[in-house]
């Protein structure tokens, strides 16, 4: 499942697709955004260099990348990390069921699964959904 936060950010990234620049509530209203979270999820995608932001008071915040080049996956992980669908995926996890001799069919169709996914994501443009 995408997070509420990862949602946000994709609806963020399209609300700065319509303007240049947008101060913060604009986004937020247009959005139906809580503004707690537009700030936190901002400055996430500001560090994967998605959006940047102005201060003063023609500050805001607009997209610093090319909607056709990014990717659905280039947002989720800026936002959520790695995409992981179980708990046994993550480096360095241990499951009981998962041994050098015997393989975890669960494991392996998970991965499988979860490479699918990440490929899907990533090629699936920005412009995509906008």
């Amino acid at each position: 499942m995408i997070s509420r936060e990862a949602d946000y950010a994709y609806r963020i990234i399209r609300a700065l697709s319509y303007k240049a620049r947008m101060p913060l509530q604009q986004i937020c209203e247009l959005e139906h955004i809580p503004t707690s979270y537009a700030y936190k999820i901002l400055k996430k995608l500001q560090k994967a260099q998605l959006v940047s932001i102005f201060r003063g008071a023609k500050g805001g915040y607009e997209l610093s990348c090319d909607l056709d080049e990014k990717t659905f996956y280039d947002v989720y992980h800026a936002i959520e990390g790695e995409l992981l669908l179980n708990v046994c995926q993550e480096a360095g996890s241990f499951c009981p069921n998962n041994h050098a001799d015997k393989r975890c069919n669960v494991h392996n169709t998970l991965c499988t699964m979860q490479n699918e996914f990440i490929n899907i994501m990533k090629k699936r443009s920005l412009r995509s959904a906008i």
